[in-house]
């Protein structure tokens, strides 16, 4: 039901409150709003006056002459210039807070494509059709307000090259697993519509790399192709930038250094979608542009990562239990363990985000404690090396915890503190592993427990771990 509101306006005012309205874009948020008036001069002013460029322009004269070549290098545009790369970067990092100056990097520039898979969802498929033509609405030059369709036209000859920059986390879940991007060329040979699907793999796990595939030479007749971004049976992050789709000497994917990939259609593009349009993403999945600060997705992968402990070890069953089960005795001490933690030692946590899934449902209020295992390099659980028997970290946070709907994932407040303290460690190594504890603390009741899933259940419910940082 749509959301409305009323406001009485005095007669004498109405037609100046009239004048200041505008429709604004209904493929967006439908919506009146005021209208963008002429700026004063004080306002530009102002707005000169926050605007990044100064700072920019100071940290670009300090820089040496390789230095800035080295920014020229890195821009993915035909024609080269590293002061536009940098400006563009370092604007995002004021931005956002970040400090420093990023090194230039050859796989990406000031923002990437993102895929999230988390939760219960196990897939995504996206796609960006590119047909022999299409409308598009363009605005008509002289002409307040006024637009008219204008007739867009790819004529498609093979081969067609496919290209993309990919960093990949993503953890199988079930089988057949894979992440790929593809065509599907739709040619006509001999009276029928063939389709050819042209396939880049891309890995699992993977630092920053390239991956290129050109089509065949095809018999008959290629009319259109469509592209897609497909994960399958898999959880975890996907990054990628700089996608091209090449032929007849020209790049024809739209958003090639995602900016916007999950803009689909709007007023210029109401026939086909302007970036990515979704195919299939349950809830749990999501696509977006962001800038690429460090970011680190891990799950627990085996059956002895994730355990209680509770005078012994359990980690056979499908739940794990959190809170009391009893008396002294029966304070339970959980252990979740994340492998191959690729953060270097004395980086700085910006967020660290643990999620878990509710395995029952519960109205019981508890509270507990989350801390981590103060060792280097965090080995899994045993009969003989239980979470009870480890030292905790000096830094913790509390989580307390409430309604909780079987089949939900919940998540304690961010962890930063407690992951920063690991990776500070003397010993830390990148690729390390680390553990995090779950504990009862008072005053929660010493005959109340809440059941979470384990990797024992099934792949995909295992605790998972997000952690974003920088150096």
């Amino acid at each position: 039901m749509a959301k409305t509101s009323y406001l009485q306006i005095s007669p004498e005012i109405i037609d100046d409150y009239n004048d200041g309205l505008q429709s604004a874009d209904r493929f967006i948020i439908p919506r009146i709003r005021v209208k963008n008036l002429i700026l004063s001069r004080k306002k530009v002013k102002n707005l000169t006056g926050r605007s990044s460029l100064s700072i920019c322009k100071d940290l670009w004269r300090a820089m040496s002459s390789a230095e800035q070549s080295a920014w020229k290098s890195v821009d993915p545009h035909p024609r080269q210039h590293g002061w536009r790369t940098f400006v563009a970067d370092q604007c995002k990092r004021i931005k956002y807070g970040l400090e420093g100056i990023v090194t230039p990097n050859q796989y990406h520039q000031d923002m990437v494509g993102e895929i999230l898979i988390q939760d219960d969802a196990t897939e995504i498929k996206l796609t960006q059709p590119h047909p022999q033509s299409y409308w598009v609405s363009h605005k008509v030059t002289g002409k307040k307000g006024m637009y008219e369709p204008v007739l867009v036209t790819e004529e498609f000859y093979s081969p067609l090259d496919l290209s993309l920059n990919y960093k990949s986390q993503l953890f199988s879940v079930g089988s057949g697993a894979f992440a790929r991007l593809y065509a599907t060329v739709r040619h006509l040979y001999q009276g029928l519509n063939l389709d050819y699907d042209q396939i880049i793999e891309l890995d699992l796990l993977s630092d920053w790399k390239s991956g290129l595939l050109s089509t065949p030479a095809l018999s008959g007749l290629a009319i259109f192709y469509n592209l897609f971004i497909h994960l399958y049976n898999v959880q975890g992050v996907l990054r990628f930038d700089n996608i091209k789709a090449e032929h007849s000497g020209s790049n024809w994917a739209r958003d090639t250094y995602c900016k916007n990939i999950n803009q689909a259609f709007t007023r210029a593009f109401y026939q086909i979608p302007a970036n990515w349009g979704v195919v299939t993403m349950p809830e749990g999945a999501d696509y977006d542009s962001i800038y690429p600060t460090d970011c680190l997705f891990r799950k627990v992968t085996q059956d002895s990562d994730d355990c209680f402990d509770l005078g012994s070890v359990y980690h056979d069953d499908w739940y794990l239990k959190i809170g009391s089960d009893g008396g002294s005795l029966g304070h339970i001490k959980t252990g979740l363990r994340f492998q191959d933690v690729k953060i270097p030692k004395s980086a700085i946590i910006d967020s660290a985000v643990l999620s878990v899934r509710a395995d029952s449902n519960s109205n019981l209020k508890l509270y507990l404690k989350i801390t981590g295992d103060s060792q280097d390099n965090s080995p899994t659980f045993s009969d003989g090396d239980s979470p009870t028997d480890r030292s905790d970290t000096t830094a913790f946070v509390n989580w307390d915890t409430t309604n909780w709907i079987s089949g939900q994932y919940y998540s304690p407040p961010d962890l930063k503190d407690v992951i920063q303290e690991i990776v500070n460690r003397a010993g830390w190594s990148l690729g390390n592993d680390l553990s995090l504890f779950v504990s009862w603390r008072s005053p929660s009741n010493e005959w109340e427990y809440n059941a979470i899933s384990a990797h024992n259940s099934a792949q995909k419910y295992g605790a998972k771990l997000i952690v974003n940082y920088h150096t």
